[in-house]
């Protein structure tokens, strides 16, 4: 039984710390710093090693650990996990524009998700791929269509990354709500009900973001992480 449903989740500012960035690469691994090498531009590197470095910071600090000697490994679709004896210590990260966010729990799987509040290209089109019936139903009542699709949108990627799936899983399978208040209608996860999760929209100024978590009725507190680390 999970008795600690608790998840906390750190906001970081990506271009307060830009200047720090020489530093921070070294709390990278070999295959970290090689994957900031191939970004084209040096904003997007920069925020890729700020971001990884601060993933390592907050989870060093959890597990009483230095930052650059964590190992992770990595499931089927990319979900980067804490590798061996401290998988109980679950985390998922989203970034966008500068702003990151980091969710971390304890023996349950978490996923957030953070987007940019601006409509989203072809939101339209995309609707028609990737909402089920209910959703479509859902959205074409909304006033604000473009701001219903893109917290419908987060909320889908908050649990799929929790999931720990691809955009290319069933998402029409996956229905939430598109309104004000976040919920899990139907799920991707073997049958499992919905009242088996928890989803919560967080506050992120400029921004839509949402957490999804295999567990129900997990409680969010919501940290700021700052340029001292």
């Amino acid at each position: 039984m999970i008795h600690d449903r608790s998840v906390t989740v750190w906001q970081l500012d990506l271009e307060s710390i830009r200047e720090r960035v020489p530093r921070l690469a070294r709390l990278l691994s070999p295959d970290e710093r090689g994957r900031a090498g191939t970004f084209l531009r040096d904003v997007h590197r920069d925020r890729f090693i700020a971001c990884r470095a601060a993933l390592r910071l907050v989870l060093g600090a959890r597990l009483a650990t230095r930052p650059e000697r964590l190992r992770f490994r990595y499931g089927p679709w990319g979900k980067p996990e804490i590798d061996a004896a401290d998988a109980d210590v679950r985390f998922s990260v989203s970034h966008t524009h500068g702003r990151a966010l980091i969710a971390v729990a304890t023996r349950f799987d978490v996923g957030i998700d953070v987007e940019r509040e601006a409509p989203v290209p072809d939101w339209e089109g995309l609707s028609e791929r990737v909402f089920s019936q209910p959703e479509r139903r859902e959205l074409a009542e909304a006033v604000d269509k473009p701001g219903a699709f893109l917290r419908a949108w987060t909320r889908k990627e908050a649990v799929l990354k929790a999931l720990g799936l691809g955009i290319s899983a069933p998402l029409a399978e996956l229905t939430v709500s598109l309104g004000r208040e976040a919920a899990i209608l139907a799920t991707l996860d073997g049958g499992a009900r919905p009242s088996d999760w928890s989803l919560i929209d967080l506050s992120a100024p400029g921004h839509v973001a949402a957490l999804a978590a295999r567990v129900a009725g997990a409680s969010v507190e919501l940290r700021t992480l700052g340029p001292a680390g």
